[in-house]
């Protein structure tokens, strides 16, 4: 007898419920996990800079919102140089993309980026490496 489970369009959860599964994951596997702050300007239209991000990033990278224009991007089973890889190729797509709201002039981004277990073995210091590192 097969029992049929409803199926849901989503799964939710919090950035801190990612982080640590994500982590955790890592650590079992011997794999490095990589974590990545895109913060925008002010006037950055946030639908394009997300159209963005999910065209340049890979199936398995996460992105989620952080702030009112910044985004968190997971990159599971991603070491240091792959990272730079990925932001690299981020850089390049917002510089060759009009993501920008016409209004808003000369709109930047800035990009920073951790590594476990490179730049910390727990998640409180990777996050202050991140935010410190923006």
């Amino acid at each position: 007898m097969r029992i049929k489970l409803p199926l849901t369009e989503y799964v939710s959860y919090s950035f801190e419920e990612l982080l640590d599964m994500e982590l955790k994951r890592a650590y079992r596997g011997g794999q490095s996990f990589s974590l990545a702050l895109v913060a925008f300007s002010t006037g950055t239209s946030a639908g394009r800079a997300v159209r963005i991000l999910q065209d340049t990033l890979r199936d398995t990278d996460t992105v989620i919102r952080h702030g009112e224009t910044s985004f968190l991007v997971f990159m599971p089973m991603t070491n240091k140089e792959g990272a730079r890889f990925v932001i690299e190729r981020l850089q390049h797509a917002f510089a060759s993309e009009d993501y920008l709201d016409d209004a808003a002039g000369n709109t930047t981004f800035r990009v920073s980026y951790i590594t476990f277990p490179e730049d910390g073995d727990n998640k409180e210091q990777l996050l202050e490496l991140l935010l410190n590192n923006l």
